[in-house]
């Protein structure tokens, strides 16, 4: 084996073990830098390494031809996000066997981050975290209407007769209708957007979910293949 393609070997290996020791992949962003034997692209990893993936030289020894930029993360604990709309793979995580398609489960955190969700069990309000996680903010602490009655609200429609085990229906009665129903009952449309229409199924998954899966699509698939290769080389356009 020659120089070269031994140091590249090297920087492979030190590149797949990125991410540090005991962290958790839901807490471990993107990194994205171009080192100077790049014409194009950037290099993503967990961690800048020692030596460059692509011509396997030392990068402790000569400056980055850009600086290194940290990208915001996109997978998220749900007890860190107070107010929001919660959503998870129904079985496994975006990490894991996801795939495009496969179904979602959702719920709505309180003022201290605890999960409230509906499944064929009924309604569950307790700490659970979902820890690979896409959140949707709905409201900030200064918004203090919403604010003041959520929690009350909240607590209210998990007493609803609709929201017991046996009303549960997996394509028709479900965690997503659980949610428009807990947004319609303290009117978010209208204390919130000044709207006199509630909102729908069709308007939930249009307006707040798609946007935020289709963003995240991009960023996990990139996650899954820098845990497989260590790296991944992504291209200008």
């Amino acid at each position: 084996m020659n120089s070269t393609k031994t140091l590249q070997t090297e920087a492979y290996a030190n590149c797949s073990v990125f991410r540090p020791k005991g962290s958790r992949m839901t807490d471990t962003t993107i990194l994205s830098f171009k080192h100077s034997c790049q014409s194009s692209g950037n290099i993503l990893c967990f961690q800048l390494p020692l030596y460059c993936p692509m011509c396997g030289r030392s990068l402790t020894n000569e400056p980055l031809a850009t600086p290194p930029v940290r990208y915001p993360p996109i997978l998220k604990s749900s007890s860190n996000y107070p107010f929001s709309i919660i959503i998870k793979p129904t079985n496994g995580t975006f990490l894991g066997d996801y795939k495009h398609g496969d179904n979602l489960h959702t719920g709505v955190t309180d003022s201290r981050g605890f999960l409230c969700h509906f499944n064929e069990q009924g309604v569950t309000y307790d700490r659970s975290v979902w820890h690979q996680s896409l959140v949707i903010p709905l409201i900030e602490k200064s918004d203090f209407e919403l604010a003041t009655l959520w929690d009350e609200k909240l607590s209210q429609i998990t007493h609803r007769p609709e929201w017991t085990s046996e009303r549960y229906v997996e394509l028709g009665h479900n965690c997503f209708d659980f949610v428009v129903a807990f947004l319609n009952f303290i009117q978010y449309n209208y204390r919130k957007r000044n709207l006199n229409s509630s909102i729908t199924r069709q308007s939930l998954v249009d307006e707040y979910i798609l946007a935020t899966t289709s963003k995240a699509a991009k960023y996990i698939n990139f996650m899954k293949q820098i845990q497989t290769r260590g790296y991944l080389l992504q291209l200008d356009g």
